[in-house]
C-alpha cells in the first residue's frame, strides 16, 4: 500500500485469467511469495491519444532493473497480460473527483497555510486499452465554456515527451484521490492475522541486524516451528524446521540484495519480514 502510494500505480501484469477486479482486490489472493506478482505502472493520457509502445518505461521490461534485484519478476511479454484497476476507473467515462494542485507560494492562500487545492466537474476519465499492454487511464477536459480555471494539462500536449507518456507529470494530480480512496477502503477491511499478528503467548520476531553482511538474529518469545528464505524471484534459498533462536542464521553465502524471511510460530501463525544482505 504504501509503495502505492509513493511510488504510483497503473496496470499490474499477471498469466491470463489469474486476477480479479481491482488492484487490492488481487492482493488477498497473494499467499506465498512466489505469488506475488502484481507490478504497478499507471499512465494517464488525454481522450484520444495514441498509447505508445510499452518499453523500458515498464520497470519489469528493463534488463537493467532486473540485473540490479529491482524488479520481482521480468515481465513475460507472450503469457503475462495487462490488466487495469477497475475499482475507481472502467471503460466508460466518470467524472474524476478531486484533481490535486499544490497552492503556489506566491498565492494569496499560502498564508492561510493551505497547501493543496481539489478541482471537481473539470476533466473525466476511463480506461482504454489498445492492446495485450497497451492501456492507460484517458483524461477528457469536460470544463464548461465560462469556466474560469486554468486547464492544468493543457501545456503537456506538445513535445517528444507528451509523445512518449502523455501525462505522465500531472499522474498524482489526476489519480491520487482515487488511490487514497482505494487504500483507505482496503486498510478498513484489512486482515492482519494471516501474517503479522502476535502468536498466542508472545510477540512476532524482529530480525536484526537489518541491513546485514550475513549473520542475522531473530529475537522472539515465541516458538518458530520452520523458518525459510525466498530470493526476489520468489525460490527458497534457505529453509529449516529446527530453527532455535537466538542461534544464529548465517546467509553469508548468498549474494547481495533483498530477500524474504517468513517463519512459522507454534501457533501456525506465519510472519515475514525483510532482509537486505549487503556485500
Amino acid at each position: 500500500m504504501v509503495a502505492a502510494a509513493l511510488g504510483g500505480m497503473a496496470f499490474y501484469y499477471a498469466p491470463a485469467g489469474e486476477r480479479l477486479g481491482g488492484l487490492y482486490q488481487h492482493i488477498p489472493l497473494c499467499t506465498d511469495v512466489s505469488e506475488t506478482g502484481c507490478v504497478i505502472t499507471w499512465r494517464t493520457y488525454k481522450a484520444g491519444q495514441q498509447i505508445p509502445p510499452q518499453g523500458f518505461a515498464v520497470s519489469a521490461a528493463n534488463p537493467l532493473l532486473a540485473a540490479r534485484n529491482m524488479v520481482y519478476r521480468m515481465l513475460d511479454w507472450n503469457s503475462d497480460y495487462a490488466y487495469a484497476d477497475t475499482l475507481s476507473f472502467g471503460l466508460q467515462a466518470k467524472p474524476l473527483t478531486n484533481y490535486i494542485l499544490p497552492v503556489a507560494l506566491n498565492s494569496p492562500l499560502a498564508p492561510s497555510g493551505i497547501r493543496f487545492i481539489a478541482f471537481n466537474d473539470m476533466y473525466q476519465a476511463y480506461f482504454e486499452r489498445q492492446g495485450p499492454f497497451a492501456i492507460g487511464l484517458m483524461v477528457d477536459y469536460i470544463a464548461a465554456a465560462d469556466d474560469q480555471r486554468e486547464n492544468d494539462l493543457a501545456n503537456l500536449e506538445t513535445g517528444l515527451q507528451w509523445k512518449l507518456s502523455g501525462y505522465y507529470q500531472k499522474d498524482y494530480n489526476i489519480f491520487i484521490w482515487a488511490l487514497l480512496e482505494q487504500i483507505d477502503c482496503k486498510l478498513s477491511n484489512c486482515n492482519l492475522t494471516s501474517s503479522t499478528a502476535s502468536g498466542a503467548d508472545g510477540q512476532p520476531p524482529v530480525l536484526f541486524p537489518n541491513p546485514s553482511r550475513g549473520l542475522v538474529r531473530l529475537a522472539s518469545s515465541l516458538k518458530l516451528t520452520s523458518l525459510r528464505v525466498f530470493d526476489q524471484g520468489g525460490k527458497t534459498v534457505y529453509e529449516t524446521t529446527d530453527y532455535h533462536h537466538p542461534t544464529g542464521l548465517d546467509l553469508s553465502g548468498l549474494p547481495a540484495g533483498m530477500y524474504l524471511i517468513e517463519t512459522t510460530d507454534q501457533s501456525g501463525v506465519r510472519h515475514a519480514q525483510k532482509l537486505i544482505l549487503t556485500p
